[in-house]
């Protein structure tokens, strides 16, 4: 269990602050890895998430940041130990300074990822204990706008749909299991390149834990959970120096509720921020919102 425990911490880095600030929700939207039970299924979805952040523009002006983002998102097994995942978000940003508003819309980064199940394994016959890891990679796509014209008009860069880049990838995710308790951890790693405006988000660490309880109500299985999420991410580069009040880190407490019956599933949970420290502290995460339907076959 030591070693599980390190494994801790899903999900999504958004770091957002004035004068060049950063915010990984455009480019990774709200990708979870899933690695709870019965989601080692076919499956296709929609994931809303929602994030709110709060900037201190250096002066005493505080403006507000909200991103709306829908995932339309699938995961496949072509063959056995194998699993394709995919991800095209479809991203709203708003931000709001001196009763301003200032919007940006449009087709977000797709992720794309292809994940091996290294270790598959039950401790008795029962099948009392089992675990699951999966290990891969794969790449973020530039298929969101990162339009120049925007970020000389003063808009940052964190605001629009896409980063103008491709990104390679790494995930992990971990499932362990004691008869209807078990505790799901996944972890996701991005390497960030640099577009063709002289533009690099900095790289990003996303990771969560999950603990799980099964219950089952008649043909109704509930799966009550509550974890953590860890987000962190190395500042930005503009023309190869680092962009001011970009990169940090943040401790989210998670709580949720999947709740799934044979071909069909929804869930719901929301995201606290514990600890953080994002844009050299001119940045102020708040709490998240995230709701999602997914059919199973």
């Amino acid at each position: 269990m030591k070693n599980l425990l390190l494994f801790l911490i899903a999900s999504l880095i958004e770091l957002n602050t004035a004068q060049a600030c950063d915010r990984c929700g455009c480019s990774l939207s709200g990708h979870y890895l899933n690695a709870l039970p019965q989601y080692q299924r076919h499956m296709v979805g929609a994931r809303w998430f929602y994030r709110g952040f709060a900037s201190d523009h250096h002066g005493g002006v505080w403006s507000d940041e909200r991103f709306h983002s829908l995932d339309l998102w699938a995961q496949v097994f072509p063959r056995e130990r194998f699993q394709i995942v995919g991800v095209l978000p479809l991203n709203h940003f708003t931000q709001t300074l001196e009763n301003v508003s200032t919007r940006s819309q449009g087709i977000g980064d797709a992720v794309l990822l292809m994940n091996y199940n290294a270790l598959r394994h039950s401790w008795s016959s029962s099948g009392a204990w089992t675990q699951l890891l999966w290990l891969g990679g794969g790449v973020k796509l530039p298929t969101g706008q990162f339009d120049p014209a925007l970020v000389r008009q003063g808009i940052n860069p964190n605001m629009q749909p896409g980063t103008g880049t491709f990104d390679g990838l790494l995930s992990g995710m971990y499932n362990i299991r004691y008869n209807q308790w078990g505790l799901a951890a996944d972890v996701l790693v991005r390497f960030s390149q640099t577009n063709s405006e002289g533009y690099r988000f900095g790289h990003r660490l996303n990771a969560s834990s999950r603990f799980f309880y099964q219950m089952q109500t008649g043909a109704t299985r509930w799966l009550p959970t509550a974890g953590a999420v860890w987000e962190w991410s190395a500042p930005d580069r503009n023309q190869g120096n680092v962009a001011h009040d970009t990169g940090g880190y943040c401790l989210l407490g998670h709580v949720g509720l999947d709740v799934y019956w044979e071909r069909f599933a929804i869930g719901v949970a929301g995201l606290f921020p514990v600890m953080q420290h994002l844009g050299n502290g001119y940045l102020l995460a708040r709490p998240r919102v995230q709701v999602s339907t997914s059919a199973l076959f």
